[in-house]
């Protein structure tokens, strides 16, 4: 298993970093690929989301928001790509009969917040991206600052997070 850690500094930070990530999705694993949001409430994964779907080219005048109430939302870039957000899935069966399984597969890439919800679902070759806030004592609000761990599972996201790492995030530099 591969694991990279980065530093955002802002909710614009977070997007670049998955506008990065969207564009070194390219090509397509065989297979699909999936990528496993997680973090608390609030901690920028829908935001990330977002920059993921923007850098695999869907147009900028969609808006990406999460689909808590409607379970997925597809888009349309250089790959097929569908947004799941497992926040109020409370059974693998519920996920089931709504299609899980028909989400994922060659061409695409299915993007799920909160995927530590259906784990037992998801396939081991997936990437997960860990979004944590990061407390800033200088800060006279909210911590903006997030740390962003990627962790390849399997050959496919490897590949990708290899990727990612050599086209060097511009201003997410790798910490130790």
């Amino acid at each position: 298993m591969r694991l990279a850690t980065l530093r955002s500094e802002s909710p614009a930070d977070t997007a670049a970093c998955g506008r990065r990530l969207g564009a070194a999705i390219d090509p397509v694993p065989p297979g699909g690929l999936f990528v496993v949001l997680l973090g608390d409430l609030g901690a920028g994964k829908t935001v990330f989301a977002g920059g993921l779907v923007r850098g695999l080219g869907a147009p900028a005048d969609v808006p990406v928001v999460s689909p808590t109430f409607t379970l997925a939302r597809a888009y349309r870039g250089r790959a097929a790509i569908v947004h799941v957000d497992a926040y109020l899935v409370r059974r693998i069966a519920d996920l089931e009969a709504a299609g899980f399984e028909d989400m994922g597969g060659d061409g695409r890439v299915t993007v799920v917040e909160w995927g530590d919800r259906i784990a037992a679902a998801l396939p081991a070759d997936r990437l997960e991206v860990t979004l944590t806030p990061v407390d800033d004592p200088t800060s006279p609000g909210p911590a903006r600052a997030r740390r962003v761990e990627l962790r390849a599972g399997g050959p496919r996201s490897e590949a990708v997070l290899d990727r990612f790492l050599a086209a060097a995030p511009a201003g997410l530099e790798p910490t130790a």
